[in-house]
């Protein structure tokens, strides 16, 4: 089992009101980049322990995640929104401290970079333990 964590950057652009070259307030074409974080899991799939799949959730909401790929250095997937047809490839390469750096592109959010950091553990991190009780806090 998998945990990841990430983040991905994405270019947007509209119009806003700003300066133009006169100092009038005008409207304008303006260009930024936002960020947004995704977290989730993955694992061997219970119906066929040879593939992985898993989750993520994030803003735009959850998705499911599949053709997953994990070796030394490269790892990848393709993300899939439950009410959306289109898919977007995540490919990564492991970076020196143990990130991972790379790409996404999809036919209706275009490409752009995206990190993340993987953490395997146990599969019974997933369960919950109970919390021990002190005999000093039964008094």
């Amino acid at each position: 089992m998998y945990l990841i964590q990430g983040i991905f950057f994405q270019e947007q652009s509209g119009i806003g009101l700003g300066f133009d070259r006169t100092g009038e307030l005008a409207a304008t074409w303006q260009s930024t980049t936002t960020y947004r974080m995704f977290s989730g899991g993955f694992g061997p799939d219970p119906k066929n322990s040879k593939v992985m799949k898993g989750t993520l959730t994030e803003a735009t909401g959850p998705s499911d995640i599949v053709n997953i790929r994990l070796t030394k250095n490269r790892f990848r997937f393709t993300k899939r929104y439950p009410n959306r047809k289109d898919t977007i490839l995540y490919t990564f390469e492991k970076q020196p401290n143990g990130t991972w750096n790379g790409t996404y592109t999809g036919h209706a959010c275009g490409t752009g970079e995206t990190n993340c950091i993987v953490t395997q553990v146990p599969d019974a991190f997933l369960a919950p333990t109970p919390v021990p009780t002190s005999a000093a806090s039964k008094s």
